[in-house]
């Protein structure tokens, strides 16, 4: 079989659109599998383990939890994904009985599992990297583990960041194994309001973002002039093939030879920071907002179910421009829903320093995921305009 003939098709997520079959080759898998291991530094340790819940048909557990152990040939725990959002602990029970060395996790799974009930006892000592990766990676997310299992071996260091996406197969950064990720902090009005990355000013509440490292080997990126937002852009040996049966779709990803990922950010002393999607900006009264920032405020929040709430931009006809709505889950029936309302406003107002056009309590499993786990901003700001239409419009 060529090299450049297709291994396989890699569905992208579809969070803010329709999910495209990325096309991948055998010799972009095997590139990235090289790249990927020394960016790691996986020869460097001694008896490496992975332990994963992560699906294998996205390709953070495709690539990170499959491939590339077996192409290493590396022991793997896995454990099945429905089980483990259930069950959170099972995750740390296979850390400790693997001795897994590397792990891999979306952002909310760091605060599902600081969020445990339940008060037991893991030897983390043996995790090297246990890394963040696939939805915008934050800091209180980070303390929030480090907090509750910090004192079970965790070295502070293990927390790591990865930049990844399936048109590069996976990873395009990795940040400082053995090193506590670099964090920046820049001013939060600047960087909402103009794109601009500037340090806080006195008296102002700063915006900390977390590194996602650097550039794994072979692979570029650009991201804009010094000290502006813009969208990143990479160019490496391992990018896809194109799009199944998308010409059009192929073409417009690519500026030349660099992939535009639809990703904001910059790049600061070589090290890569993503602010945001481009899809995902919602501008109320000119004003740029970030929903991520919004979701992450609101999934901090106590009655809310972690990782399960969603911010997107609804067209109010009578202010003339759009507003920012947030629907989130309940975590139980305790606490009424105009509390958590209220708690959700004030959350946002910190946050963003705009407030909410509309906010809704729904009941658990109400919002629309992906397949690969993440909230689907399209499919629920849909599911939203069924109910306000049904309420007469907004």
């Amino acid at each position: 079989m060529p090299g450049d003939a297709t291994a396989l098709l890699q569905h992208s997520s579809g969070s803010t659109g329709l999910k495209k079959g990325v096309k991948l080759s055998y010799d972009a898998i095997a590139l990235q599998l090289d790249a990927y291991t020394q960016a790691l530094r996986i020869a460097d340790v001694a008896a490496p383990r992975i332990a994963s819940w992560l699906p294998l048909y996205h390709d953070m557990g495709l690539i990170s939890s499959f491939l590339l152990p077996v192409w290493r040939g590396i022991p793997i725990l896995a454990i099945d994904p429905f089980e483990w959002v259930a069950h959170p602990g099972l995750l740390l029970d296979a850390i400790a009985d693997l001795r897994a060395t590397h792990c891999w996790v979306p952002n909310f799974a760091l605060m599902h599992l600081a969020r445990m009930r339940g008060r037991r006892e893991w030897d983390l000592s043996p995790l090297v990297a246990l890394i963040a990766c696939s939805e915008p990676c934050k800091p209180e997310a980070f303390d929030a583990f480090q907090s509750r299992f910090g004192s079970m071996g965790l070295r502070r260091y293990a927390l790591q960041t990865c930049y990844a996406m399936a048109e590069t197969v996976f990873a395009m950064t990795q940040s400082a194994v053995g090193e506590p990720v670099r964090r920046l902090a820049v001013d939060r009005e600047a960087l909402q309001a103009e794109g601009n990355v500037v340090p806080p000013r006195p008296g102002t509440e700063p915006l900390v973002l977390l590194s996602n490292g650097r550039p794994v080997p072979g692979c570029e990126v650009r991201a804009g002039a010094v000290g502006g937002v813009d969208e990143i852009c990479v160019t490496a040996p391992f990018l896809f093939s194109g799009y199944h049966n998308a010409p059009e779709a192929s073409a417009e990803a690519f500026d030349g030879a660099w992939l535009r990922t639809a990703d904001l950010g910059f790049v600061d002393d070589g090290e890569v920071f993503v602010v945001g999607r481009i899809k995902d900006v919602i501008i109320v009264n000119g004003k740029n907002i970030f929903a991520h920032d919004v979701e992450a405020a609101v999934s901090r929040l106590p009655g809310i179910k972690p990782g399960r709430a969603v911010a997107f931009g609804s067209y109010n006809r009578a202010a003339g421009s759009e507003q920012l709505v947030v629907v989130a889950e309940r975590l139980d029936e305790t606490v009424p829903d105009e509390t958590l309302i209220r708690a959700v406003n004030n959350a946002v107002q910190l946050e963003v320093s705009i407030g909410c056009g509309d906010v809704r309590i729904v009941e658990p499993g109400w919002l629309v995921k992906t397949t690969s786990g993440k909230i689907s901003r399209s499919e629920n700001a849909r599911k939203y305009a069924t109910l306000t239409v049904a309420a007469g419009g907004l």
